[in-house]
């Protein structure tokens, strides 16, 4: 599985227009963790019902960890990942830093420079705020 961004959540639940329940999953973790696990709908049950990553069954501890919501990864480790990348890439590489909710403006405001001084050359910062669905704050390098 390649992905430089985690997901905002890894299992969704959606409703259907005749109003059944049903959760949407990427094909390529589907594929990914197929093999990784005999408890497949465990582990997508796991995030419906807000078990984190950590406590996830089958996978091993390496693996959960690339399961886990977007928001529950340290913030500063994400423009870390993203300099990585770009490190390779002639032109920008794009990702989304994503904040837990209660993030507060000080803390974002921080994580520009930090950006500036890995070596990326944009960032946007997400944060889910209640009921909204985001909040986006972009910067050029």
């Amino acid at each position: 599985m390649k992905r430089l961004e985690p997901w905002i959540d890894p299992v969704v639940p959606v409703e259907t227009a005749k109003g059944a329940s049903q959760r949407w999953v990427d094909r390529a973790l589907l594929d990914w963790l197929e093999p990784r696990t005999s408890a497949l709908g465990a582990v997508l049950d796991a995030p419906a019902a807000g078990r984190p990553s950590t406590r996830l069954p089958g996978p091993g501890e390496a693996e959960r960890m690339l399961l886990c919501r977007a928001d529950a990864v340290v913030a500063e480790q994400q423009p870390a990942l993203q300099a990585r990348a770009q490190a390779h890439v002639d032109g920008g590489v794009s990702t989304t830093v994503h904040l837990p909710e209660d993030a507060t403006a000080d803390r974002i405001a921080g994580l520009f420079p930090l950006a500036r001084a890995l070596g990326c050359k944009g960032a946007a910062f997400w944060r889910r705020t209640g009921d909204t669905p985001a909040t986006c704050i972009r910067c050029a390098g």
